[in-house]
C-alpha cells in the first residue's frame, strides 16, 4: 500500500497545531498511514539520529531528516538547521521506496511550543525533579520549561546532533498565570537532541493553584493555542 500523509499532516511536535510553519532545528510529528510496515514501532539508538528507521526516511526539501520515531502512523522528526527562514520546502515521507505525495510548508523563525503530558507542561523544579501535584512548584522558585520551535541558536548545531548550551537568537518572553516571569535561560537543553529549555522565575505576583497556565511567546507567536498547558503551583 502506498504511504500518505494527512492534510496538514506535518504540525510542530509539542503543541501539535496544524497549519504552523516549520522552524529550523524543531521537532515535527508526521501523521499519515502506511508510513512504515504494519505493527512498527521503531526508535531512534543512535547519537546522531539516523535518517532512516525500519526502511523509512522523511525529505525535508533536499536534505534527509533525522528521526527520532517511525511507525505507521506517526513519525517525529527534527528539521534540519541548515532550512532557511522565509522560503517554502516540500515534505516527503519515503516508505520502503514509496513516495507519499509532497506537501509544502514555510520555514519560519520561530514557533514555540511546550511538552507536555495530560496538559500538565513538561516542567522541572530547581532540583531538576518534575512538576506534579505532588510536587507543585513554590513561588520564588526558578523553573525550567521544556520546549520547541525555538529557532536558530548562537552556535552552529548539527542536526540529529547532542545540543550544547545554546542561546536562542530571538528573545522568549513567558507568563504564568498570565503575569510575565523573567527568564534567565532560553536555549537548547544540553545532553538532548533537538529540545529547547526555558528557565523562569516564578515571582511573588505569580497566582498559585492547581492548574496555572504556562505561556511562552517568541517573535510575537504563542506557544500551544491549541494544546493549553498549565503547573500546578504553591
Amino acid at each position: 500500500m502506498l504511504p500518505a500523509l494527512f492534510n496538514q499532516g506535518v504540525v510542530e511536535g509539542a503543541g501539535f497545531s496544524q497549519g504552523r510553519p516549520l522552524v529550523p532545528g524543531g521537532i515535527i510529528s508526521l501523521f499519515g498511514l502506511n508510513m512504515a510496515p504494519l505493527g512498527t514501532l521503531a526508535f531512534a539508538s543512535a547519537i546522531p539520529l539516523e535518517q532512516s528507521l525500519a526502511q523509512t526516511s522523511v525529505r525535508i526539501g533536499n536534505v534527509n531528516a533525522p528521526l527520532y520515531f517511525v511507525s505507521p502512523e506517526q513519525i517525529n522528526a527534527q528539521v534540519p538547521f541548515t532550512a532557511k527562514v522565509g522560503e517554502s520546502v516540500s515534505v516527503v515521507v519515503i516508505a520502503n521506496g514509496k513516495l507519499t505525495a509532497p506537501q509544502n510548508y514555510l520555514i519560519a523563525a520561530a514557533q514555540p511550543g511546550i511538552f507536555q503530558a495530560g496538559g500538565v507542561a513538561a516542567v522541572l523544579d530547581s532540583q531538576s525533579r518534575n512538576i506534579t501535584a505532588a510536587n507543585p512548584a513554590r513561588v520564588g522558585d526558578t523553573i525550567q520549561i521544556f520546549s520547541n520551535g525555538l529557532g536558530l541558536v548562537d552556535q552552529t548545531v548539527a542536526a540529529g546532533a547532542v545540543s550544547p548550551s545554546a542561546n536562542a537568537l530571538l528573545a522568549v518572553t513567558a507568563t504564568i498565570g498570565g503575569v510575565e516571569v523573567p527568564v534567565s535561560y532560553a536555549g537548547l537543553a544540553p545532553g538532548f537532541v533537538g529540545l529547547y529549555r526555558v528557565d523562569v522565575q516564578l515571582t511573588s505576583g505569580v497566582p498559585t493553584g492547581d492548574a496555572v497556565a504556562v505561556v511562552l511567546r517568541q517573535n510575537g507567536i504563542a506557544s500551544n493555542p491549541n494544546l493549553p498547558v498549565s503547573i500546578p503551583i504553591r
